[in-house]
């Protein structure tokens, strides 16, 4: 799996994070089932 490979403190940039509410979801459901809280850093659409 692609997260996975990142490396520790690693950055995913996340295009039309604040566009697209399914992407929120996916990205919030993904932290729950991997019993994780990433922090969000929002840039207009995009989140880091």
């Amino acid at each position: 799996m692609f997260y996975d490979s990142i490396l520790p403190n690693g950055i995913i940039l996340m295009d039309n994070y604040g566009y697209w509410e399914s992407r929120q979801k996916a990205l919030h459901e993904f932290e729950y089932l991997r019993g994780e809280q990433f922090n969000h850093y929002r840039i207009v659409y995009t989140v880091v």
